[in-house]
C-alpha cells in the first residue's frame, strides 16, 4: 500500500513522456505538411480537420491521442473518411490558422478572414505552439478536442482550451518541432494586454512575438 502513491506516480509520468512523444511526432508531421505547401500551416475548421491533413504523413490515428486521455478511445471517433475532432490536441487555430470568416482576427493583418500562417513570418518558432493538451468546457465527456485557444478571443467565446491532463501540466509541441510538458497556468497567462490583435496578447501563441 505504500508503494503505490510512488507506483502511480511512475506510471503518469510514463504516460505524460509518450504523449510528449505524440506531440514530437505530430511536430515532424507538420513540418513535413509544411514543406509541401511553400510553408504555409494548415487551416483548422470543422470543414478540414488539421489531423485528418497530418494523417497521410503519421498513418496512425493513435498518435493523436494522449494515454491519459480516457474520453475517447483511440480512432473511435473517426468516421471512414480519416476525419476526427474528438482528439487530444488542440491546434492553436488563432495563431496558426483557420478558415472561419468573421470571427478570428489574422494575427499578422487583423483582418477577419481565413489565413494560414507562413512559417518563415513566425517571429519565434521555438515558442510559439503548435498543438496542445485540450478539453471542451462545456462538456465533461470530451477531454480532448482539435482546437484550442487561450482564452474570449475577439469577444468570440470558444470552449475550448489547454487541458491540465498531467497534474498541473499540458503537453505541448512547439512550431520549430519540439515538445514539452508546461505548467497550463503560464501557458494561458496574459502577458501583454497592449496588443490590438487579441491572440497577440498570449506569448506562447501569437506568431508575431
Amino acid at each position: 500500500a505504500m508503494l503505490l502513491p510512488a507506483l502511480n506516480k511512475a506510471r503518469d509520468k510514463a504516460k505524460e513522456i509518450s504523449c510528449i512523444s505524440n506531440l514530437k511526432q505530430i511536430g515532424t508531421a507538420m513540418s513535413l505538411y509544411t514543406d509541401d505547401y511553400e510553408e504555409y500551416a494548415p487551416q483548422a475548421n470543422a470543414a478540414t480537420y488539421w489531423s485528418a491533413l497530418l494523417l497521410d504523413y503519421l498513418k496512425n490515428k493513435n498518435i493523436f491521442y494522449c494515454p491519459m486521455d480516457k474520453s475517447r478511445s483511440a480512432g473511435a471517433d473517426w468516421p471512414a473518411a480519416g476525419l476526427g475532432n474528438d482528439i487530444s490536441y488542440g491546434y492553436n487555430i488563432a495563431g496558426l490558422g483557420h478558415n472561419i470568416t468573421g470571427a478570428i482576427a489574422n494575427p499578422f493583418s487583423g483582418t477577419k478572414v481565413p489565413f494560414s500562417a507562413k512559417l518563415s513570418k513566425i517571429k519565434n518558432p521555438s515558442e510559439t505552439l503548435t498543438c496542445v493538451d485540450s478539453y471542451r468546457t462545456d462538456d465533461a465527456t470530451l477531454r480532448g478536442y482539435y482546437v484550442a485557444v487561450p482564452a474570449v478571443i475577439d469577444g468570440w467565446t470558444p470552449t475550448f482550451r489547454p487541458y491540465i491532463r498531467h497534474g498541473n501540466r499540458s503537453s505541448l509541441v512547439f512550431v520549430d518541432g519540439h515538445a514539452k510538458g508546461m505548467i497550463t497556468a503560464e501557458l494561458t497567462a496574459l502577458d501583454d494586454a497592449t496588443q490590438a490583435i487579441d491572440i497577440n496578447r498570449y506569448k506562447y501563441w501569437s506568431p508575431i512575438r
